[in-house]
C-alpha cells in the first residue's frame, strides 16, 4: 500500500503580510511561499518510483504590494492608488514537463530536432515554450478612485 499525493496538495505554505493605515495614507506588504505541488514524472532511474504525483514541482514565491493615498477636495475624496502584483517579477513554475520536471526544458524537443521534421510556421522550439507553466509576470496597477 502507498500514499499517494493529490495533485493539489501542499505540504508547506507561508503567508506574511505588513500593512499600515495613516489618516491619508496607508500600503500593505504581502509575502506568499508555497513548497511545489506533486506531479506524475514519464520516465525515472528507479522503476518502482514511478508512481502517479510521486516527484515534486520546484516552490514558489511571491510578493505583492498595495499603496493609497487620500486627498479630499470639498465633499469629495480621491484616493490615488498603486498596486504592483509580483513585485519582483518571479517566474515561479506552476506546471512541469513529466519528463524533466522543469517548465522550460523537455528532453523531447532534441528528439524531434534529430528526426529532421520540417517547420512551416513555428519552429520546434516555439511547440515546447508553454507561457502558461509560469506564473503571471509583474503586473502594475494604477488609479483613482472617488468617493462621495
Amino acid at each position: 500500500m502507498q500514499l499517494t499525493p493529490l495533485s493539489w496538495d501542499q505540504r508547506h505554505t507561508v503567508n506574511a503580510s505588513v500593512s499600515y493605515s495613516g489618516p491619508s495614507y496607508g500600503g500593505s506588504f504581502i509575502f506568499q511561499y508555497g513548497s511545489g505541488m506533486p506531479y506524475t514524472p514519464r520516465r525515472t532511474e528507479d522503476i518502482t518510483s514511478l508512481i502517479t504525483n510521486s516527484q515534486f514541482k520546484p516552490n514558489t514565491v511571491n510578493a505583492d504590494m498595495r499603496l493609497y493615498k487620500t486627498l479630499s477636495f470639498g465633499v469629495l475624496d480621491f484616493i490615488l492608488f498603486l498596486r504592483v502584483f509580483n513585485v519582483f517579477d518571479t517566474m515561479n513554475e506552476l506546471g512541469v514537463f513529466d519528463d524533466t520536471g522543469s517548465a522550460g526544458y523537455t528532453t523531447d524537443l532534441e528528439r524531434i530536432k534529430a528526426q529532421n521534421t520540417p517547420e512551416y510556421v513555428n519552429t520546434i522550439e516555439d511547440y515546447f515554450t508553454v507561457p502558461t507553466f509560469y506564473s503571471e509576470p509583474r503586473r502594475v496597477e494604477i488609479g483613482v478612485s472617488v468617493e462621495f
